[in-house]
């Protein structure tokens, strides 16, 4: 029997939030009899090989790769996609938590229209034991191809040459890809009622030097991006522009982030998430942009 779909899953040390993703996932695709789950575990150092043996014993339909060591995101999620055997595949990152009747939807989708990226909304969540709609934030992007949560034919991917695996830290892959897809003549469609939960927690301030990396990896890599797209669209996307980094620099100013970052935002860590997670996200684009401005001095 043909595959019709692979839910394809890249993990890395992240076995609590994982079985809770899993537990929806297997969940929806227990409804089919021509799906599978495809999981691959980046080098985790965590027990998550465990479960996936475990589920892999359990179910069927669920099969799972474990790499030695970590390769990154753009090597797994190629590996995701040359070893799945489905017609469409639905990426599911592992700290999202798919909506109720999500596959069936993002099938509908696809099935109903020719060249078509089906991407879902993101709604931040840091609580994973109540996840309530009304009560939590979106976590917005106009991305191209998202894989937070993202479906497409699976060939379209290989026709445009997979993930890029020189982007070896943090960030741009997946948009990068969207760019090549959408030169293909892909189009994105996204409606309200096709949503996941994006888990994320409070981040630990006494281990900020962790976010501080991702954004001078995300800094490098947009330098990347932009030689390998020479275009206003990409320019746009990474901030190149100064009129683009202006509004973050200013409030970063005006709030005395700089210097007072840590003192500030945990005025609100316990009591109000929302503002929070919202500093928490204006310093660290700011950090991106002087490590970006820094990488294009250099240069």
């Amino acid at each position: 029997m043909d595959i019709l779909f692979t839910v394809a899953i890249p993990t890395y040390n992240r076995l609590e939030l994982l079985k809770v993703c899993l537990e929806k996932v297997i969940n929806q695709v227990l409804e089919f009899d021509n799906a599978e789950i495809l999981v691959i575990d980046d080098g985790s150092t965590d027990l998550t090989s465990d479960l996936l043996k475990e589920l892999s014993d359990k179910y069927n339909f669920f099969k799972y790769i474990i790499s030695e060591k970590n390769q990154g995101i753009s090597c797994t999620r190629n590996k995701l996609v040359n070893n799945a055997n489905g017609k469409y595949i639905i990426f599911v990152d592992s700290d999202v938590f798919i909506s109720d009747s999500l596959i069936k939807k993002h099938l509908k989708i696809l099935q109903k229209n020719k060249n078509i990226i089906c991407q879902s909304h993101l709604i931040l969540t840091d609580n994973i034991d109540n996840l309530n709609k009304k009560s939590i934030l979106t976590d917005y992007s106009k991305a191209f191809f998202d894989t937070a949560n993202v479906s497409i034919e699976r060939s379209k991917i290989i026709e445009v040459g997979l993930f890029d695996e020189n982007f070896l830290g943090y960030g741009w892959e997946d948009l990068e890809l969207g760019l090549r897809l959408k030169k293909i003549g892909m189009k994105t469609v996204r409606k309200k009622f096709i949503f996941s939960y994006h888990y994320q927690e409070k981040p630990n301030i006494n281990r900020i030097e962790i976010f501080i990396k991702k954004e001078i990896d995300r800094a490098k890599g947009s330098v990347y991006f932009n030689q390998k797209h020479k275009s206003l669209e990409v320019k746009l996307m990474t901030q190149f522009y100064a009129f683009s980094q202006i509004p973050t620099v200013i409030l970063v100013k005006i709030l005395k982030l700089e210097k007072n970052f840590v003192k500030t935002i945990e005025k609100f860590s316990e009591k109000d998430y929302n503002r929070f997670i919202f500093l928490f996200r204006t310093y660290m684009n700011y950090v991106y942009i002087v490590n970006l401005n820094n990488r294009l001095k250099q240069k």
